[in-house]
């Protein structure tokens, strides 16, 4: 009796060999690995950001090119597949999870959700999620190749749910519905972000942030690094992660990227500080709007002092010559009052926050 193969066996022992090569060599089994120059115990903010899981809100803010998103898409397909890598500490979901991966507007999020986690508009399937357990995806309207979610096959044999949204759609556009995850890629506007922790509640879900902190001490950034009560800050907790925690950034590359940056966006893009720590610096028209919190001194003539006891002429060196501030504008909300227009060398305008001391 002969052994030999015909042409369709062949065929199909070849698509099988293909199709499990290709499996063992996806993305998602191919992060984190024991051993080689990337193994995981060379990225210990990447674990402890996993680790963390179990708090209600976690916050990743890491430098450009550290890996955020894609420590973001690896705990999502976690979730999604229910394929948790046996060093796993982090948060575990017993069966099929409903989530929500959420970018800046329609564009960033195809371009950079969408293909962290399914693949790229040209190279569809090539994302974290095994492309073989995407059972199907669903087309979004209004823009070519955007996908507005995906259903993802479990190990139980159940399906999980993903949808993927924009911060440009707007609070009401977060109503509604319960999620086991939630994924914000960059910062998310405040009442956004509110909107989505509620729809964790039934769940007793997790919402999970990761960005550049570029837009200064906003509102949530203050809400994971200042919690404003006790309580609050139990439910809280965030992972900060510089160029210098990670082993795959070419240091001839850092030198060149830091050479070309904005000074006060360097120790952000690269230190994973906020910019507000860098001062409070001339705006171009296409610049960020920063803002730079500083306390007022009641009484007599108005003086400005810097956070952490800086002098006024820190605060007038960082601010490169500071040379008017407007007037406040009114009384905010735990006595801040709010400047808006200093303007800097006649260079575009910035926004001063001042503090309110006791006299």
């Amino acid at each position: 009796m002969s052994s030999a193969l015909t042409l369709d066996e062949q065929l199909q022992l070849e698509a099988l060999s293909a199709e499990a090569a290709r499996r063992v060599t996806c993305r998602f089994q191919t992060w984190f690995p024991s051993v080689g120059p990337f193994s995981r115990d060379k990225y210990p903010k990447h674990l402890d950001f996993f680790a963390a899981g179990h708090t209600k809100e976690r916050l990743f803010m890491a430098a450009n090119r550290v890996g955020k998103s894609e420590a973001g898409a690896y705990e999502v397909t976690c979730h999604l597949t229910g394929l948790y890598p046996s060093w796993w500490q982090g948060r575990r979901f017993d069966g099929p999870v409903e989530v929500w991966a959420v970018g800046t507007n329609s564009q960033t999020t195809r371009d950079i959700v969408q293909s962290k986690l399914l693949g790229s508009v040209h190279e569809p399937g090539a994302g974290m999620i095994p492309s073989h357990l995407i059972e199907r995806t669903i087309t979004a309207r209004g823009l070519a190749g955007a996908l507005e979610g995906a259903q993802v096959r479990h190990t139980t044999g159940g399906t999980s749910l993903l949808g993927l949204k924009s911060y440009e759609q707007g609070r009401q556009s977060f109503e509604g519905t319960a999620k086991h995850v939630i994924w914000c890629d960059e910062e998310p506007p405040a009442d956004c972000y509110t909107e989505m922790l509620y729809r964790t509640v039934t769940t007793k879900g997790i919402v999970m942030v990761t960005f550049t902190p570029l837009q200064g001490m906003s509102e949530v950034v203050k809400g994971f690094l200042e919690p404003e009560t006790p309580e609050s800050a139990e439910f809280k907790t965030f992972v900060q992660a510089g160029w210098k925690d990670v082993p795959h950034l070419d240091e001839a590359e850092q030198r060149a990227l830091i050479a070309t940056t904005p000074p006060y966006q360097i120790a952000a893009r690269r230190q994973r500080d906020t910019v507000l720590d860098t001062g409070l610096h001339a705006l171009g028209r296409n610049s960020p709007r920063l803002r730079r919190e500083v306390d007022l001194i009641p009484g007599g003539e108005q003086r400005l002092r810097g956070p952490r006891g800086a002098q006024d002429r820190q605060l007038e060196a960082e601010s490169h010559e500071l040379t008017r501030v407007g007037r406040a504008e009114g009384v905010e909300e735990g006595g801040h009052l709010r400047i808006r227009q200093g303007r800097m060398m006649g260079r575009g305008r910035a926004e001063v926050i001042l503090r309110s001391m006791p006299a």
